[in-house]
């Protein structure tokens, strides 16, 4: 475990800017009960229609197709179908989507 000092403090030549941006964290997938949890479900403030139904459906029809590629990554490369999609069972799969609001903050 490194320790910083005054010789050694990660410094950047630029002066941080504001990120406007907003981040919704939301947990997809079957999950394990000893899953690490530390992202909370986000909806949104602004109210928007079926925000969970929206985010359950997005999220799983990508979670589907990354396990569609991995079997056909797999079966190309001469392994067992589930060679790859053995490894993404009850993983902590989050889907993060950015919203910003432009009208806002230019």
């Amino acid at each position: 475990m490194s320790t910083f000092t005054e010789d050694n403090l990660p410094m950047s030549p630029v002066d941080p800017v504001y990120d406007a941006k907003w981040r919704y964290y939301w947990k997809i997938g079957e999950r394990t009960s000893d899953a690490l949890d530390v992202f909370p479900q986000v909806i949104p403030a602004q109210g928007i229609d079926g925000w969970e139904q929206k985010m359950d459906q997005w999220g799983n029809h990508l979670h589907d197709a990354v396990k569609t590629v991995a079997e056909m990554s797999a079966l190309g490369m001469g392994l067992k179908k589930d060679a790859f999609t053995n490894c993404l069972e009850g993983g902590n799969h989050l889907l993060a989507p950015t919203g910003s609001d432009l009208s806002k903050n230019g």
